[in-house]
């Protein structure tokens, strides 16, 4: 898990987007200003966390909850 967690802390926003557009909430949440930022693709979701002084914890909790709502939808419908 915490393998994952490294990997998925190394992604740009812009590929956390891509791959799960409902991440959007969670950005918006959080009140970032991500979305539609021209750096979203060369910033890190660690970047974000350090950026905005978010609950890491948290942060990366909610966002890997939309991974896996996705991947539970791909895998078992």
């Amino acid at each position: 898990m915490m393998k994952d967690l490294n990997e998925l802390a190394e992604n740009s926003v812009t590929d956390c987007l891509t791959a799960a557009p409902s991440t959007t909430r969670v950005f918006l949440d959080f009140r970032t200003a991500c979305i539609g930022c021209r750096l979203a693709r060369f910033c890190t979701l660690t970047d974000v966390v350090e950026a905005y002084r978010l609950d890491k914890a948290q942060f990366f909790k909610e966002i890997s909850d939309h991974f896996v709502s996705i991947f539970n939808k791909e895998n078992f419908q």
